[in-house]
């Protein structure tokens, strides 16, 4: 009996994986979880990257706060203590 015939691409390994998108965060989804905690949904904006998720438990919530800010950019501003106002100087 005759095998199956594979075709053989005449593209190596390496340049199949250089054509594949470019793995960017296009939202993060936040989500309250069952068990307590939260539940953060990476999405990419290509179908190709399947979403991941990062579950937080009950309690962790400063842990939780630093994934959010670090993907959305903002993680030197929580590493910052707040910025008082100061009184205006008078004359």
């Amino acid at each position: 009996m005759a095998g199956i015939a594979v075709a053989e691409s005449s593209m190596g390994r390496k340049e199949s994986a250089a054509r594949k998108t470019a793995k960017m965060l296009d939202h993060l989804e936040v989500h309250r979880s069952l068990k307590g905690g939260h539940l953060v949904r990476h999405i990419y904006t290509n179908y190709e990257h399947t979403p991941r998720e990062y579950h937080f438990g009950e309690g962790e919530g400063e842990r939780a706060l630093s994934h959010i800010a670090h993907h959305a950019g903002l993680s030197e501003h929580l590493a910052e203590p707040a910025l008082a106002e100061e009184p205006e100087e008078s004359d």
